[in-house]
């Protein structure tokens, strides 16, 4: 029988370095909370009702994975409170003797729920509204976030069925059930006894938990809090407490509202700039050692109604010409009668002001690449995706002394996708060429990039993929290849003059939990460098400026270290380790955010050095890449585990990319199958200070 030798990593008394809590180090994340599970607990509401024939709407809900518990208003039955729970498993169908709602608008109500054992009891103003049993009670750990006007996440896109219309005065959660004694001595604004887990007082415009357990409340559609009030329209306003940890301004860069769309980057004089698709326009950031983001004025917005671009501007690229910065981007109208899509332009003399230039903006010419208003409807020739005239990314051929475009477009017949290419002597005039390459249709075409790297043109395009070829104009490999495995999306790069830095964003996933589906959009990857090997195959590794701000030692194991028990490491860190193997017979798996003993859940990166396949998945999903490393040689880790990212890379050469919301545990082991693996310079390590 195969041995199975298990590696499971601890601290060693006296073999381990250990850097104090107490370092100094600047906080980079939102609070998180932090208590024990709770099963019995109480939910307490003081709230006013902008109307009485609102229905589904909740006032305060704690939502789990894959469970809520909170205070609903008429959901079953209409004018009724109720308790609110996922497909009503702790909830009361039959509602028929509880007592209509008669409180006139504006008037204030609390309204608690208290939750004990195998029972439910509601409370209105201090009198029992409703009680009866359960199967058996929802139970909620720190990952479990907090819900203001919304009856939870994934009923949010059911519109006005599921937020709140009214005022929340204030709110809170016990970590125990109240007796009906204490819940008639609550006050507003005055302490309780015993203390409340979480409390909402919405003074001074503040969305704090005034007991510091839970992050400060986000606000999401029209919310806002004013005269130590939450107000909430009943359309799609509400307040959560985001439960993954956000970074203010470093490595994930997410804005404060919305998310990090299609990333445009670009090098000029020892600043990096990060343009970004944000909400219908570009946002715009910069950094200088690519740890730290500051944001700056939004670059575009949408043009007026009946503008080329009054939907949206998507992606394009910046290049610079004799000190003017010229912008190209999609304008996006579904209206405009001579195309959807079309390329535009803006102009700017410091990269913070731009100049929109209408006159410059050009369509699909028809001849070459299909245009709706010369060539008629695709019909069902091509989806939608590859109905596209979008994405353009100039660069400058100095073969050739003039400027090249490349597109995602399609064949005038509408037959395939290609990547088109356009020539211009002066950036303004832009004359179409045959297509560049025509690309396979299971594959996204969307932003295009060309490059030189180690004596080969390559083209990347939005899901991690390219082509490449001996000169600029071909002819390119017929099969794309990966460069990244997993949740990396339309990633494009810069180069500083020594090196290629390639960012991309990494999608969100519904109800931010590992089993929703994944939505576009997220947050920023976190800088890695772009480049070719010997064969001229792309390869990325971390920025070193990236390994640099991960450099605090939290322990280090010893050479060939004595199996022990699970390890506990902080939430967030980089691992790098070596591993060898005396043949190639075994397989490694790291679990990552391993919440206990059990390998069962939490993430999991695998190494086989048999297959030379390289996984890395969770219970939902598994990214997998057979990589041409020589099992012979050790093999170098380098794992980031950072908010609700991993990032995996090996050998400095194959990157995985995954979004990890489920389990924020403090737990890393490690096994081997197979064979004995011998572990060299195991390290965790943490964010230095970046004051």
């Amino acid at each position: 029988m195969a041995s199975k030798v298990m590696f499971l990593l601890a601290f060693l008394l006296g073999a381990i370095m250990v850097e104090s809590q107490a370092a100094a180090s600047v906080p980079l994340f939102a609070q998180t909370p932090s208590f024990s599970t709770l099963n019995d607990k109480t939910l307490v509401v003081w709230c006013s009702l902008s109307n009485l024939d609102q229905q589904s709407g909740g006032t305060l809900c704690i939502e789990g994975e894959s469970q809520f518990d909170g205070i609903v208003f008429g959901e079953i039955a209409p004018g009724k409170w109720m308790a609110g729970s996922e497909l009503y498993k702790r909830s009361q169908m039959d509602q028929s003797n509880w007592a209509l709602e008669q409180a006139g608008p504006e008037e204030l109500v609390q309204i608690a729920a208290v939750y004990q054992g195998g029972q439910v009891r509601l409370y209105r103003n201090g009198q029992l509204y409703a009680a009866y049993p359960i199967a058996a009670p929802a139970e909620f750990g720190g990952s479990s976030n907090i819900l203001f006007g919304l009856r939870h996440k994934a009923a949010g896109g059911m519109g006005g069925n599921a937020f709140f219309a009214g005022a929340i005065h204030e709110a809170r959660i016990y970590s125990t059930s109240l007796s009906e004694e204490v819940l008639r001595s609550l006050r507003m604004d005055a302490p309780s006894e015993p203390a409340p887990l979480g409390m909402w007082t919405f003074q001074d415009g503040s969305t704090t938990d005034a007991m510091g357990v839970f992050p400060d409340g986000v606000l999401h559609g029209g919310a806002r809090v004013e005269d130590g009030k939450l107000l909430l329209d009943g359309k799609d306003d509400y307040m959560i407490t985001p439960v993954q940890m956000r970074f203010d301004k470093t490595l994930h860069f997410r804005p404060d509202s919305g998310v990090v769309g299609d990333i445009i980057p670009f090098y000029w004089k020892g600043v990096y700039h990060v343009f970004y698709l944000k909400g219908a326009g570009w946002g715009h950031l910069t950094s200088q050692d690519l740890v730290r983001w500051e944001e700056l004025p939004d670059a575009l917005e949408k043009g007026p109604d009946g503008a080329p671009d009054a939907e949206n501007c998507w992606t394009g690229s910046i290049v610079e010409k004799n000190g003017v910065f010229h912008l190209f981007y999609t304008g996006k109208n579904s209206l405009d009668p001579k195309g959807d899509q079309k390329v535009m332009q803006a102009t700017s003399t410091d990269l913070i002001v731009w100049a929109k230039r209408p006159e410059d903006t050009f369509y699909a010419d028809g001849t070459i690449y299909w245009s709706k208003s010369v060539n008629g409807p695709i019909d069902d020739k091509q989806i939608y995706h590859h109905q596209a005239f979008r994405d353009p990314d100039v660069i400058w051929n100095e073969a050739e002394s003039r400027w090249w475009m490349l597109l995602h477009a399609v064949k005038a017949d509408g037959s395939m996708p290609v990547f088109a290419r356009y020539v211009s002597d002066d950036l303004l005039q832009w004359k179409p060429c045959e297509p560049l390459y025509v690309y396979p249709k299971e594959f996204s075409g969307d932003c295009p990039q060309m490059f030189f790297e180690q004596g080969k043109w390559h083209i990347i395009a939005a899901d991690h993929h390219y082509t490449w070829a001996d000169a600029p104009g071909g002819p390119y490999q017929s099969t794309m290849q990966p460069f990244d495995c997993g949740e990396l999306f339309v990633p494009k790069s810069t180069s500083d003059g020594k090196r290629r830095i390639l960012l991309g964003w990494i999608g969100d996933r519904e109800g931010n939990r590992d089993s929703g589906k994944g939505v576009w959009g997220g947050v920023m990857s976190m800088a890695r460098e772009l480049y070719a090997d010997a064969q001229g195959r792309l390869c990325q590794r971390p920025a070193r400026e990236v390994m640099e701000a991960y450099n605090r030692p939290v322990l280090a194991l010893p050479d060939d270290g004595i199996p022990l028990e699970r390890l506990s490491v902080p939430r967030d860190y980089m691992l790098h380790t070596t591993l060898a193997s005396k043949t190639s017979q075994a397989k490694a798996v790291f679990h990552l955010r391993q919440p206990d003993e059990e390998r069962s859940s939490g993430y999991r990166l695998a190494i086989d050095f048999d297959s030379k396949e390289i996984v890395l998945g969770d219970n939902y999903r598994s990214y997998k890449r057979v990589c041409d490393f020589d099992a012979a040689q050790p093999v170098d880790v380098r794992v980031f585990v950072i908010g609700t990212v991993i990032e995996c890379f090996i050998n400095n050469q194959y990157c995985f990319t995954m979004r990890a919301y489920d389990y924020a545990d403090e737990g890393l082991s490690m096994e081997s199958e197979g064979a004995e693996i011998a572990i060299r310079g195991f390290a965790v390590s943490g964010l230095k200070s970046l004051e």
